[in-house]
């Protein structure tokens, strides 16, 4: 996607005309949209790069000024799931990884569900 292209849809998607941005690494350092609630990273930094600032400027996109955002990583490889567990000791959180075998979109959403209440 050339440039001109890229920079319409980051406006689109800053203006709410688009409901979905994909993008790569280089998205996640610069950009500031208050209303992005979720972000879904496909893949976990890779581990020659600085993965805590590279995964926290990813998920970092999401719970702007006060608001609630949510951060989802799939993943399913060995090096990805040991990339997350040092993610959690680095940050000191332990309810990072929720194991799901469920194939049935409605049992998954319901155990992702979170409470935005708080």
């Amino acid at each position: 996607m050339d440039l001109p292209t890229r920079l319409e849809s980051l406006n689109d998607f800053r203006e709410r005309k688009t409901g979905v941005m994909i993008s790569t690494d280089v998205l996640t350092y610069g950009i500031d949209i208050p209303t992005v609630e979720l972000v879904i990273n496909f893949d976990m930094p890779r581990m020659a790069d600085d993965i805590y600032k590279t995964y926290l400027h990813r998920i970092g996109r999401t719970g702007r000024a006060d608001r609630i955002g949510v951060a989802l990583n799939l993943v399913d490889k060995d090096n990805e799931i040991e990339t997350l567990r040092l993610i959690e000791k680095h940050y000191s959180r332990d309810e990072m990884i929720f194991k799901i075998n469920e194939k049935d979109p409605e049992v998954i959403a319901e155990k992702l569900t979170v409470d935005n209440t708080h």
